[in-house]
């Protein structure tokens, strides 16, 4: 299944990410004094262990690579807890988002599966865990599904379970964030993605000769809002006001942007001069702003077409978005950079540099950025003015 891609920092006892930068130098030239450092006793096993990290505002969590999670607080660094229920599991996926969640009250929720012994037979398992580890409660799902299952914390606090039974069938759970099982729903399509508010799905699906697709949006009660007969062109997403937005296939060096209304009406088209891709990013907040990258630049659309481009220096930049929605990290070579999201603007640009496989950043929005060095073993917080 094609999720948001959910991916954060790493680390074994404090910090990491999801996006790797860069390796073997690290400079932070004209960062200020960063807010903490931690130093790890024993960085080589950091390295071997690592898996992720994600944040909420009161709590840092830290996930190893066989799925043992270590919470500590935000302000403090005072280690709060464990939870410990991937490794032992036959399905392991060591990071936040997709099978595993944390609600905003910082609650974690994990995905796994086990073997009943007295029926012989394999069943999904929700858990639910508080940040110093103790069970809240769980859930478990009897059908015969897949090997595909995942989750999502919708916009209201909820969370929905899926589990794909088939090629185009779903079965569909959405739980309060105190373990009330608000309702069970059948989907005969095929879950794509969460974004901007809306649930993604595809049936009817061909691609001999034309390609051809049924997309349908649903909201947070799993509630049809509409679906649109696609044919020939390739759905990239959908914005806040149920702006939907395509590319064509196979457009070689130039791309042409494609926005439809709810009824399918052609909004305009728009032909970039470069070859780009949808860029979708981890925020959690429903936004009217799409971003489009190239090798070098950055393109923003709306509704009304295009509304601004960036131009960045180098060929090799990675984007780091937040829940916060407003800014966006760009590392950049030699430079990091804290851009607008909406104007594109660089409001405030450092002198920094990790090389590929060095170390790892997450960006916490409003300017916060952590960094992994995998050389030292230390996790650094930093506050960047803009």
């Amino acid at each position: 299944m094609k999720k948001l891609n959910l991916c954060f920092l790493i680390v074994i006892s404090l910090l990491l990410m999801a996006n790797p930068i860069s390796a073997a130098s690290t400079s932070y030239d004209s960062l200020p004094t960063p807010d903490w450092s931690i130093a790890h006793k024993d960085s080589s096993d950091i390295i071997r262990k690592v898996a992720h990290f994600a944040r909420t505002k009161d709590y840092l969590y830290f996930m190893d690579s066989s799925g043992k999670v270590t919470v500590y607080k935000e302000k403090t660094r005072a280690k709060v807890g464990t939870v410990d229920v991937i490794s032992s599991s036959r399905v392991i996926f060591a990071k936040f988002g997709y099978k595993n969640e944390i609600f905003s009250n910082g609650n974690m929720s994990f995905i796994t599966a086990y073997m009943d012994e007295k029926k012989n037979r394999e069943f999904f398992q929700l858990r639910v865990y508080s940040p110093n580890g103790k069970k809240l409660w769980g859930y478990t799902f009897t059908e015969k599904s897949s090997d595909e299952v995942g989750s999502y914390i919708m916009n209201d606090g909820t969370l929905l379970v899926h589990l794909k039974l088939n090629t185009s069938k779903y079965v569909t759970y959405r739980f309060s964030a105190d373990g009330k099982l608000l309702n069970k729903k059948s989907i005969n399509e095929f879950m794509y993605y969460k974004q901007n508010g809306f649930i993604t799905t595809l049936s009817n699906w061909s691609s001999a000769g034309e390609y051809k697709s049924t997309l349908s949006f649903y909201d947070d009660y799993l509630n049809k809002s509409f679906s649109y007969r696609n044919i020939g062109l390739s759905f990239m997403g959908i914005l806040k006001d149920k702006t939907m937005l395509f590319t064509k296939f196979d457009q070689g060096e130039t791309t042409a942007v494609i926005a439809k209304n709810s009824q399918g009406k052609t909004l305009w088209t728009k032909i970039l001069p470069e070859s780009a891709g949808a860029y979708i990013g981890q925020t959690k907040s429903s936004t009217n702003s799409f971003l489009m990258k190239s090798k070098t630049s950055i393109y923003a659309f709306d509704s009304k077409g295009l509304i601004n481009k960036t131009k960045i220096t180098s060929n090799s930049f990675e984007l780091f978005e937040s829940d916060e929605g407003t800014t966006i990290l760009v590392h950049d070579q030699n430079q990091l950079g804290i851009l607008d999201r909406k104007s594109l603007k660089i409001k405030a640009l450092y002198k920094f540099n990790m090389e590929i496989g060095a170390g790892q950043l997450y960006y916490g929005g409003n300017g916060i950025v952590y960094v992994m060095n995998y050389a030292s073993g230390n996790v650094s917080k930093f506050t960047l003015s803009y």
